[in-house]
């Protein structure tokens, strides 16, 4: 395949555990600054500061991603939305796994329709549990 640029330790390479992920952490972890502190709760003050990284624009642009997700959460489902019974959304096309024929043809899909969407770079790998 290539050089490996790193050795991986399978004696302590594991699956990272979500309680450890940036959404969750700040509920359990006390040596946290951000310890039960919500990302808004300073909102206005980190605004009036300009404090980088907490500016209008960075609240705003959370605050879309954010809408992405309250909007449409069965966009993070292996389901999705089957609450209509149109099916226009295309979640029936799940009802059967789609078949790969020629890997390489499908892996040149994959990245055109990355490219598309505005993806720089785009891989393809097998996939590894542990992460």
């Amino acid at each position: 395949m290539g050089k490996n640029y790193y050795e991986i330790d399978e004696n302590i390479y594991h699956r990272f555990e979500q309680k450890n992920e940036m959404f969750c952490r700040y509920l359990w972890d006390k040596n946290l600054k951000t310890y039960h502190n919500n990302f808004a709760d300073d909102m206005l003050k980190n605004i009036i500061a300009d404090n980088e990284g907490y500016t209008h624009f960075d609240y705003a642009f959370s605050k879309a991603s954010w809408a992405v997700y309250n909007r449409f959460p069965f966009a993070f489902s292996w389901e999705g939305d089957t609450s209509f019974e149109e099916d226009w959304y295309g979640y029936k096309l799940r009802e059967q796994k789609y078949q790969i024929g020629d890997l390489a043809e499908f892996t040149a899909k994959v990245k055109k329709v990355a490219r598309f969407y505005g993806a720089s770079l785009v891989g393809i790998t097998k996939i590894n549990e542990k992460w």
